[in-house]
Parts: structure tokens; C-alpha cells; sequence
């Protein structure tokens, strides 16, 4: 498999900035890793924020059905802002280390000389 496949496959299916630090891009790689996990340990603390806060309303008095679906559209709500502020970053910056780790791997497997079968 060609260098620059698989520079995409471990930025796209490992952790983006996989590919960069298989491509020997190593303050890339760890800029991109690095800001990734940044920004899921972000989104995991407001979702969890939100989940505990959730719970709390659910610890009411339970005589009444229709009195737990409110605390339910308020967590919904609050999970859709947070998915809306998050998962965007997450998803441009894993798409843009794929096409990094792409374009790269393919500079550098024109410079090599290719491999010969055994």
C-alpha cells in the first residue's frame, strides 16, 4: 500500500494527526493530536455537565409522567448546542488532517524509490 493511503487511513481512522505523524511531520502531528483531544475533553466535561444537571431534575417527585419530560427536552436542547459548537471543529480538523496526510504522503512517495518485490 502506497504511503499516502495510509497516511489517510491513520488520520481518518486512528486520531487526526495520525497520518502527519506517520508522514514525519512531527510538530504537525502533535499539533493536530493535540488540539483534537483538547477540543473531546471539552465536549465530554459539557456533556457530562449537562448529563449531572439532567439527573438532578430527574430526582423529583415522580407522580406526575409528564413532569420528567420537560427536564428531557432541556437536556436534548443543551446536548444540541453543545454537539453544534464541538463537532464541527472536530469534523474540519479531521478532515483536514485526511487531506494533509494525503497530499504529503504523496510528495514524499514521489521522492522515495519505489520498493522492490521479494
Amino acid at each position: 500500500m502506497e504511503r499516502k493511503y495510509k497516511a489517510l487511513l491513520m488520520s481518518g481512522l486512528v486520531v487526526p494527526g495520525a497520518g502527519q505523524l506517520f508522514n514525519r511531520q512531527y510538530i504537525k502531528g502533535v499539533i493536530v493530536v493535540g488540539v483534537s483531544l483538547v477540543l473531546l475533553v471539552m465536549f465530554m466535561v459539557r456533556f457530562v455537565g449537562v448529563y449531572v444537571d439532567f439527573l438532578h431534575a430527574m430526582t423529583g417527585p415522580l407522580d406526575s409522567p409528564g413532569l420528567m419530560l420537560e427536564p428531557a427536552k432541556v437536556f436534548i436542547d443543551k446536548v444540541k448546542v453543545i454537539m453544534s459548537h464541538y463537532m464541527p471543529l472536530l469534523m474540519l480538523i479531521w478532515a483536514g488532517a485526511m487531506v494533509d496526510a494525503y497530499y504529503f504522503g504523496s510528495k514524499i512517495s514521489e521522492k522515495e524509490p519505489p520498493q522492490k518485490l521479494k
